[in-house]
């Protein structure tokens, strides 16, 4: 009977649907791993990394970030979205990425480019995790344990955690690459 409850565990964790939010519109992940939640998750996250989209939309891919209106502190007041990481300091009124003197970074600390394409993305896990949606960690454990793991060379598995930020308390993934997932 347990072995049945792992198998049918097994199977709704791989059917599960994940979000990547992307300031590029790749998938290459910080030294950490690469992350994907819930669609909220994957919103808020890539909102305080490069900015709200000034009509209030998500990043679908379809606009290069240079050349999209970003909101300032009115828009993001009245489209409810948080003054987090990017959007803290913004100036009052919308404005492009290349007006601010303060630009939007990847973890590693490169400048986001302006010719991407930012996009939020479903996908399908389909690699090996360490652990179950049930027995999911914490977010901090979850980036120390990919970063040990990544950098010792061993890529073989991901794990499940419970989110500290974006969609507080929902739980998202950390995979080693791309090669975990596939689009949905």
């Amino acid at each position: 009977m347990r072995q049945f409850i792992n198998i049918v565990t097994e199977a709704i964790q791989q059917s599960a649907i994940w979000w990547h939010g992307s300031p590029s519109g790749d998938l290459r992940g910080a030294h950490y791993g690469l992350h994907l939640g819930t669609q909220q998750a994957a919103r808020e996250a890539l909102e305080s990394r490069i900015g709200v989209r000034a009509d209030g939309e998500d990043w679908d891919g379809s606009t290069e970030y240079g050349k999209t209106l970003l909101a300032g502190k009115e828009t993001l007041a009245r489209v409810g979205r948080h003054e987090t990481g990017f959007n803290c300091g913004l100036p009052h009124d919308d404005f492009y990425p290349s007006d601010r003197s303060y630009r939007a970074r990847y973890s590693n600390q490169d400048q986001v480019a302006l010719d991407g394409h930012p996009s939020i993305k479903a996908f399908r896990l389909i690699g090996p995790m360490k652990n179950t949606i049930a027995r999911a960690g914490n977010d901090t454990r979850a980036n120390n344990w990919m970063a040990r793991q990544i950098a010792a060379g061993d890529m073989s598995k991901g794990c499940y955690y419970r989110n500290d930020g974006e969609d507080a308390g929902s739980i998202s993934i950390v995979v080693p690459n791309a090669s975990f997932i596939e689009p949905a």
